[in-house]
């Protein structure tokens, strides 16, 4: 053990800034967690609640419908992105005319700014002039556009299928 006492030195100045950087804010918040501090007081000031964050929190119906959402977004967002890119990166995978051409293509979504993507995809499922709403009400499938983002049914399915199509490249 003491030959690699040089290995050590070398390596502790990382282990320390770790330490500072990652393990000490991770405990500090774990701390905090445990007092109250409302609104107008000082942070020297806190609360001190023991578990009684950990219950709200946990018998708030609010807290289990945001973690089923996330359950639901992070699922299928992963399951189908991965599927749709293995799928895409096997046909892409045998030679044919313009499959250069192709690859390219498929992979702008991925290299597109998030910024860029958000517009077009507020464009495609705007309910006035969006193009879905627009394909969907010429087909004779709605009546209406169909209101993607307002509505509370819709607006999870709809911006899974955004992420799909932002990280399916990747995949």
């Amino acid at each position: 053990m003491w030959e690699h006492r040089a290995d050590y030195a070398y390596v502790l100045p990382a282990i320390a800034v770790m330490l500072i950087v990652i393990a000490y804010p991770i405990y500090y918040t774990i701390e905090l967690s445990f007092f109250n501090t409302p609104p107008g007081l000082q942070l020297r000031d806190k609360i001190f609640v023991g578990f009684g964050n950990y219950t709200a929190i946990l018998t708030s119906p609010v807290f289990w419908k945001v973690t089923s959402n996330t359950l639901i977004w992070t699922l299928a967002s992963t399951f189908i992105s991965f599927v749709l890119g293995f799928g895409c990166a096997l046909a892409l995978h045998r030679e044919f005319v313009g499959r250069g051409v192709l690859r390219a293509v498929l992979i702008i979504p991925w290299v597109i700014s998030a910024v860029a993507a958000s517009y077009i995809w507020k464009w495609i499922y705007h309910s006035d002039f969006g193009i879905i709403g627009a394909v969907l009400v010429g087909l004779g499938l709605a009546d209406r556009p169909p209101n993607f983002i307002d509505s509370v049914s819709t607006v999870l399915p709809s911006l899974i299928v955004v992420n799909i199509w932002r990280e399916f490249p990747f995949a």
